[in-house]
């Protein structure tokens, strides 16, 4: 029975495809911009993952005020939320998982066809979340009624799921923005017109520490997704048996509970809810363990390390999913195996003086590099580009 409802899903979703693949091949001819060059005063921002997924929003919605108080338009387009997501990605069967895709389609067509009143549209990885299409038809079409598209490439996971898809994506795009050097190297040898502007953080509900003092049994903390808790499974023999030199909680925030799979940890779980920040803020150290080494984890900057970053939270972490411009031992201390985790996190137990050196120079490097402000201005000629060339060539 579930083969025969796979199927018919699977017809629904590939007619759903074709259909608006021509609504908006036709619309492309309609609203045909002959003319691409002029003065860019509107931006239209299309998500890819649901807005109220913690991070989502920060990559591309985030940016929205800054270009309303400087005086352009700038709106954001998303068509998922987080309880679909993972009911239907995450957990559901592939005829759940076609029939999302199918809905995710539709419901993007309103939106698509609104495309010819802004001058620039800026695409977080692709126009259709989730599913695996097989070409770039939509983005050639949209680049008939729009003056310039931008594509950001979040992490390198996007492009590793479906290179070709990607690759034709970003050959239809009039500027790709990458969130870290590993990406801008890689995508350089491609493309032509690549920019990075640092993945940003707001600050403000953080809750930056300044006592670094630890308990008898101290609270190491992560947070994140099921999918990347699956790296900190890779380090959980290294965890119990630091557990056993040095008794410590082993604090985390996720969707999904892992305690029965942190056997010799004492495991505190928590959801993300209201006291997010008064939870990270309870960490005496922080650890990112990314031990999978491939173009998601060396394209990204994981989250989890910026916040710990920001707050100035002592952090372990893998070289990978960090910081281009963190240093072992001046911003963060970095385990190379699961050995190391071991012999770093218990060092960080016994040596507040190196505690409180993480704690201060890693707030200064967040400060300097990972807020809004400082990435305005690099973020606005990337997705407007200069204006004076801009008007010349409208001549």
């Amino acid at each position: 029975m579930d083969w025969y409802l796979r199927k018919l899903v699977y017809v629904w979703l590939k007619f759903s495809e074709y259909t608006i693949n021509s609504i908006v091949f036709f619309y492309s001819i309609l609203y045909n911009k002959k003319k691409k060059t002029k003065d860019f005063k509107s931006i239209g921002a299309f998500w890819y993952y649901p807005p109220d997924l913690t991070g989502s929003n920060l990559r591309i919605g985030g940016w929205r005020k800054y270009f309303i108080d400087d005086g352009y338009i700038f709106d954001d387009f998303f068509n998922n939320e987080l309880n679909e997501y993972v009911k239907y990605i995450e957990n559901g069967s592939w005829s759940q998982k076609y029939y999302y895709f199918s809905l995710c389609i539709w419901r993007r067509l309103p939106q698509l066809i609104k495309a010819h009143r802004y001058d620039v549209l800026w695409i977080d990885r692709s126009l259709i979340p989730f599913y695996p299409r097989k070409s770039a038809f939509l983005e050639r079409c949209l680049n008939r009624v729009v003056s310039r598209i931008v594509v950001d490439s979040t992490d390198g996971g996007d492009y590793l799921g479906n290179p070709k898809l990607m690759e034709d994506v970003y050959r239809n795009a009039d500027k790709i923005t990458v969130g870290y050097r590993y990406l801008l190297q890689e995508f350089e040898k491609k493309y032509t017109d690549v920019t990075q502007v640092y993945w940003t953080i707001p600050d403000e509900k953080y809750i930056k520490k300044n006592n670094y003092s630890i308990g008898k049994k101290p609270i190491v903390g992560w947070m994140g997704s099921p999918g990347n808790f699956n790296e900190v499974l890779k380090i959980k023999e290294a965890l119990a048996t630091l557990n056993k030199l040095h008794p410590f909680t082993f604090r985390y925030i996720c969707r999904d509970n892992f305690d029965l799979l942190l056997k010799g940890i004492d495991a505190d779980h928590y959801k993300f809810g209201d006291d997010y920040y008064s939870l990270i803020a309870s960490f005496d150290i922080g650890i990112s363990p990314f031990m999978t080494r491939n173009m998601r984890t060396m394209g990204k900057i994981a989250m989890k390390h910026q916040e710990f970053l920001l707050t100035g939270t002592p952090q372990v972490c893998s070289p990978v999913a960090i910081s281009e411009f963190v240093k072992n031992e001046q911003h963060a201390v970095i385990a190379n195996d699961e050995t190391e985790w071991v012999s770093c996190i218990k060092k960080l137990f016994h040596d507040e003086d190196l505690r409180i050196n993480l704690g201060t120079e890693s707030k200064l490097l967040f400060n300097k590099k990972y807020n809004y402000t400082s990435q305005y201005e690099k973020l606005k000629t990337a997705l407007i580009g200069n204006q004076k060339e801009n008007n010349q060539n409208s001549k």
